[in-house]
């Protein structure tokens, strides 16, 4: 090979390795889909019986292993804040909505409309759509059109809170 062909070569060569080295710098670990949970002996928070928020030491026991199932479990105290937040929005729109909707029962067999809530991340926008042959949520996600309207008025901002949506 002559020297102009050497030179080249050695240019690319040095020009991949910059490649490869920035491609390293930028290789980003695969998010886990598994939920947290702390080593043994490593803190986390939660929400005791009487509603108080408290760190503990994870040890493995039925107490640890009985907040972690029930998702009263996190990392950090704000964590632990937001879930407590969300639980709470969510019964409050559940009361609300079985005080709203009266006489009003779910009727899978019959046909009948049931309504829930949804939010589109496209058109920003809160709506009540209907269903009556398949069950995507919750029981308790269900009522009537009139119960959904009145109760998304008057509990908007737990709706969204619930959805992770910001006002």
């Amino acid at each position: 090979m002559n020297t102009d062909t050497e030179k080249l070569l050695e240019q690319i060569e040095s020009i991949l390795n910059l490649l490869k080295d920035d491609f390293e710098k930028r290789k980003v670990e695969p998010v886990s889909k598994k939920r947290w949970r702390a080593q043994k002996g490593g803190i986390y928070w939660s929400m005791n019986g009487r509603g108080v928020r408290l760190s503990d030491f994870e040890s493995g026991s039925t107490w640890d292993d009985h907040r972690y199932a029930i998702g009263s479990y996190s990392k950090t105290e704000d964590e632990a804040i937001n879930f407590d937040k969300i639980n709470y929005a969510r019964q409050r729109i559940f009361d609300a909505l079985r005080e709203a909707e009266g006489d009003w029962v779910a009727n899978w067999e019959s046909g009948q409309n049931k309504y829930y809530a949804s939010y589109s991340h496209q058109r920003k926008e809160v709506s009540i759509n209907d269903n009556y042959i398949s069950q995507k949520l919750e029981p308790q996600w269900y009522s009537s059109e009139e119960a959904w309207k009145k109760v998304m008025v008057s509990h908007k901002s737990d709706l969204l809170l619930v959805w992770g949506i910001e006002e």
